[in-house]
């Protein structure tokens, strides 16, 4: 997974490759927050 966006805290965002194909987002912090909306589709 590679990191291509933060949030306003630093926190950074990954995508992976689901098996479908599809993007994933996964929070490395484990804890969602109303900053976290850099969504690549």
């Amino acid at each position: 997974m590679v990191p291509f966006a933060s949030d306003s805290f630093g926190n950074y965002l990954c995508f992976d490759y689901s098996k479908d194909g599809n993007h994933e987002v996964v929070f490395l912090n484990m804890i969602p927050t109303k900053y976290m909306l850099y969504v690549i589709v």
